[in-house]
């Protein structure tokens, strides 16, 4: 927050239901248990500045975040969620939401989230309109193919047209951001998107 002058985001999420943490010796049962926990210490740090919690898995006892940067006690909160119950913590305690492509990148693969998104902001008496929406994609703007060859499905890609054609799917369904990861990942990706953003800049 103090590198970037107040433009931190703050985003968290579960680890991809225990995939991730695995990957890195965490526990991997309870899983969504634990970060509804971790959500109970770190949100009051990053808006009150202090927590004093003790749960089954995680705690803050008497703890202080300081010094603290630009924004205080407003840096945004995106919490990431593809399951009922991280969808609802994200309704229930975030800025934003964030959904990751898993089978594909197509913005027609997020309809059901998006859904899922709006049942939960009924059931919790949230104005769906006052929650951001990102979305996590692959995209190859090169001749390099490879992510689909992975397992991560279809990706978006083509000609500058479908690409700014795909991003305006996207904020017509109601995403306020696109989080890229761009193959490869290298200079060449970055170079070769640069006609993309100059068009959805115009």
């Amino acid at each position: 927050d103090e590198i970037c002058d107040g433009r931190f985001v703050f985003g968290f999420g579960a680890g991809h239901a225990g995939k991730v943490s695995k990957g890195f010796g965490y526990p991997s049962e309870k899983v969504v248990a634990r970060y509804e926990e971790a959500l109970q210490v770190l949100l009051p740090l990053l808006r009150r500045g202090a927590v004093d919690f003790v749960g089954e898995y995680q705690q803050g006892k008497d703890s202080l975040a300081s010094p603290r940067g630009p924004s205080r006690g407003d840096i945004p909160v995106m919490l990431a969620g593809h399951g009922k119950r991280t969808i609802r913590l994200a309704v229930e305690h975030g800025d934003a939401w964030s959904c990751f492509a898993t089978a594909s990148s197509r913005p027609d693969a997020f309809s059901g989230l998006l859904e899922e998104l709006e049942r939960a902001c009924e059931v919790a008496g949230r104005d769906p309109s006052t929650i951001g929406r990102s979305v996590g994609i692959w995209i190859e703007p090169t001749e390099i193919v490879v992510p689909a060859q992975l397992g991560l499905g279809p990706v978006v890609g083509g000609s500058v047209g479908q690409m700014v054609e795909a991003f305006g799917q996207f904020e017509e369904m109601g995403f306020s951001s696109v989080e890229l990861l761009a193959w490869p990942m290298d200079r060449r990706a970055i170079e070769a998107l640069a006609p993309v953003i100059s068009e959805l800049r115009s």
